[in-house]
């Protein structure tokens, strides 16, 4: 399981100021798809600014062993 992380430009740094959540991932191809609908009501108390993504980030928190992650096509639509 992996984490991904998106923010605008507008983000104060808090967790509870972004969208946050955890998908999993198997060998081979994956293809994943994260509703923008989601990503705007991320933050608590506001909208994400979907004019102004800043980062999107994908981590590994703690792995067990060494993970190899090849990504290809992301984009926002």
């Amino acid at each position: 399981r992996l984490g991904l992380r998106i923010d605008d430009i507008h983000h104060n740094y808090e967790d509870t100021d972004r969208w946050t959540g955890r998908i999993a991932v198997v060998p081979g191809p994956n293809h994943l798809r994260i509703g923008l609908e989601q990503v705007r009501k991320g933050p608590v108390g506001r909208e994400t600014d979907m004019s102004a993504i800043r980062r999107i980030i994908l981590f590994a928190h703690k792995p067990q062993q060494p993970v190899t992650l090849y990504l290809d096509r992301i984009w926002l639509e």
